[in-house]
């Protein structure tokens, strides 16, 4: 039995050379992949500009159906802007509507607008076309029938998403161009 000595240095844990070029190597790689992507983060911007034009234009028909009252939304794209309207050829009115709870809620608050422009979190987006039947609206009966079909386009530098709106059932779809 060989005996060690109490005064042996004990072993230091720590990393090799290889193990921390090995570490580098993998986070360089990886923010090769990940800063790329972040740089483009206004894609998401107009991926929820996207999403936020849908969601408002079946918004508005179902509050056509609700209400048993022509709505429409109405884009500018000049202005770079969109906003919901209530009423009648004759009659139409800014919807005057509250954000509580993060829903829509009628009366109060003053119109609903949404201005790609001073919006911070679509920065870049650029509506770039609306089109139903050569008119920048569509309006929706008090069954939720469009007045015609047609689209709306989005960019963000070389992206551009479609939103149609089906003629007849005014079902609501979205491609990218």
């Amino acid at each position: 039995m060989t005996h060690r000595p109490s005064h042996a240095r004990p072993r230091r844990r720590g990393y090799t050379l290889i193990e921390v070029l090995v570490t580098v190597t993998v986070l360089a790689l990886a923010s090769a992949v990940v800063v790329p992507s972040l740089l483009r983060s206004g894609e998401l911007g107009l991926q929820a500009a996207a999403r936020m034009v849908i969601a408002d234009t079946l918004f508005t028909q179902n509050d056509a159906i609700a209400y048993q009252a022509p709505r429409r939304i109405v884009f500018d794209v000049s202005n770079n802007e969109y906003r919901l309207e209530e009423g009648v050829a004759d009659n139409i009115g800014n919807i005057t509507w509250s954000v509580m709870d993060g829903r829509l809620q009628g009366g109060g608050g003053g119109e609903y607008l949404v201005d790609f422009d001073t919006d911070n979190r679509f920065d870049g987006v650029v509506l770039i076309a609306a089109d139903f039947n050569g008119s920048e609206m569509v309006s929706f009966d008090v069954l939720g029938g469009p007045s015609s079909g047609g689209f709306v386009r989005l960019r963000f530098e070389g992206e551009v998403y479609r939103i149609e709106v089906a003629e007849f059932t005014g079902r609501v779809s979205v491609s990218r161009e």
